[in-house]
This record gives C-alpha cells, structure tokens and sequence, in this order.
C-alpha cells in the first residue's frame, strides 16, 4: 500500500474556497484551528469553522471585530 496524500492547511482553504466561493469573496483571512479544520474570518467581523472531513461550515457564535 502507498502513502496517504499529505493534506495541508492550504489545500483545505483551497477546498472551502472551491465549495463555498461566494463566502470566500468575504474573506479576509484564515488560520488551522482543530484536525483537518481552519476558522475564517470575515468582512463583517463573523467567524466561520470549515471542516475538511465532512465538507461542511458553521458560524460560530465569536466576533473577531
């Protein structure tokens, strides 16, 4: 059996980007955050969670602004 492919943190962004591209036009910056997991920070001042494994996103209850 061969190697797993390495996921980065920027394949993952690359996803959610690919995935969500209209969230991704507001955003300002991310970061990792949890396993296979990165928080996005918004225009508006929202957070938003981007899990890799189960393709999906949530709003967090945390302001960054």
């Amino acid at each position: 059996m061969g190697r797993p492919a390495k996921i980065s943190w920027e394949k993952i962004y690359k996803e959610f980007r690919r995935n969500y591209s209209a969230l991704a036009k507001d955003t300002l910056h991310w970061e990792p955050r949890d396993f296979l997991e990165i928080t996005l920070f918004m225009k508006d001042g929202s957070k938003i969670k981007y899990n890799y494994l189960t393709k999906k996103s949530s709003l967090t209850n945390e302001r960054w602004k």
